[in-house]
């Protein structure tokens, strides 16, 4: 991760000085920006990885140490820090909260308490922050780019997010319809129209033939569950032509 974060930090300034720069990127004098950089860290066991690059690089001694480069990166390990109560209002405590519990409705929560905390101009940068972590949270269930493209709000953001929640409360609700009722055929239909709304036509019509030769219930169920699982269309028959086998 040292060797990563020292990239990106390169990468940036190499942004910023390249030949389609923008001036306004340099700091007020006229040089790079000063960095700080930060890796948010929730995994179960203590981080026990280098912090600085130059911990990676062999010792070396005399004129050649000091031409090695070094690049310290903090790290915020959330489930250390959550041992320690943070302030309500906290831009540290609202990350970790989102990292540990990334849940439509705490998603939805934070959300509200960014704007309400944090409205007016000066504080645009901080709720677009906000904003491209919930846009990648929603990609993540496979919304389309020229959707998150349109959304410019973090309000937006938020409206995506819960939108695709209750896509999967309504294959949730019909599909337990359709358990009551023992109807294959209901199930296959909704399975199919889900499909649809999260991947498209060139998806779900596939799978509608797929699903012709099931007969079980709970087999298209589980089918089902997939689409809420699977990133993409092609991920999601791939399953399918895996689960129904070749006599299908």
């Amino acid at each position: 991760m040292a060797v990563r974060v020292h990239h990106y930090v390169v990468a940036a300034y190499h942004g910023m000085t390249g030949a389609n720069a923008q001036g306004n990127q340099l700091a007020p004098g006229g040089g790079l920006p000063p960095t700080l950089a930060v890796t948010i860290y929730n995994g179960k066991a203590r981080w026990t990885a280098a912090r600085d690059i130059l911990e990676l690089i062999d010792p070396v001694y005399g004129w050649l140490a000091v031409r090695q480069p070094g690049l310290r990166h903090e790290v915020l390990d959330l489930r250390d820090r959550a041992r320690h109560p943070l302030p309500k209002a906290n831009v540290v405590s609202w990350i970790a909260s989102l990292e540990l519990d990334p849940s439509p409705g705490n998603v939805s929560r934070v959300v509200h308490r960014v704007l309400e905390r944090y409205p007016g101009a000066e504080h645009a940068r901080l709720r677009e922050a906000f904003r491209e972590w919930v846009l990648g949270a929603a990609a993540s269930w496979g919304i389309g780019e020229e959707v998150l493209e349109e959304v410019k709000s973090l309000k937006e953001a938020e409206m995506i997010y819960a939108g695709v929640e209750e896509l999967k409360e309504q294959y949730r609700e019909r599909s337990e319809r359709a358990r009551v009722e023992g109807r294959a055929e209901g199930r296959a239909a909704i399975v199919c129209r889900l499909a649809r709304l999260k991947f498209g036509a060139e998806t779900a019509e596939p799978l509608s033939r797929l699903l012709e030769g099931v007969a079980d219930p709970e087999r298209i169920a589980r089918i089902g569950d997939r689409i809420i699982e699977c990133e993409t269309g092609v991920e999601l028959l791939a399953s399918v032509r895996r689960t129904v086998g070749p006599d299908v």
